[in-house]
């Protein structure tokens, strides 16, 4: 069954809404924020009211002067039924998402959670459980690896070859 064009339009941005965008009253139908090193930058979701055959919709997300999104949007048939029409947005916006969370700003900011989480496991004594790969925690590398220290050997008198310790 063919939706009406307000229909087709609510149930567009009921899909976005569902998949966590926020409905926008201005010319993009709706935005979704995203944490980037720079701070929180907004993906934009545009629906055009078509050409007699297809809607578009489309993202925009600008990450490094190019829309990472641009790509990710699809045509709805003005024919379609509002389950359709939800169908092809929820795909269409989950495409999107996956590419903007692959941009650099994002992928950046990503990491600095785990990073901040590692920074505080080395502040809190983390290396103290970390494995020792055969070193004591005692003795020195070279001790052990089975080589002698200075500390190791009797020297007895100058003139006498130093040997181990009994």
């Amino acid at each position: 069954m063919t939706a009406t064009p307000e229909a087709q339009a609510a149930s567009v941005l009921a899909a976005l809404e569902s998949a966590g965008w926020i409905r926008s009253d201005g010319a993009a139908v709706a935005s979704k924020p995203f944490d980037t090193v720079n701070g929180e930058n907004n993906a934009l979701a545009y629906l055009t009211k078509g050409d007699g055959f297809n809607r578009t919709l489309q993202f925009n997300y600008v990450s490094e002067g190019r829309n990472v999104a641009a790509a990710d949007g699809v045509l709805i048939p003005v024919e379609a039924s509002e389950d359709h029409a939800a169908k092809l947005t929820t795909d269409a916006a989950a495409r999107a998402e996956k590419s903007i969370k692959e941009s650099y700003g994002v992928r950046i900011e990503a990491m600095r959670p785990e990073q901040a989480t590692l920074a505080q496991e080395d502040a809190l004594g983390g290396l103290a459980n970390a494995p020792t790969h055969g070193y004591s925690t005692t003795a020195s590398p070279a001790e052990s690896q089975g080589y002698a220290t200075l500390a190791a050997f009797d020297s007895g008198t100058d003139d006498e070859v130093p040997r181990p310790r009994a």
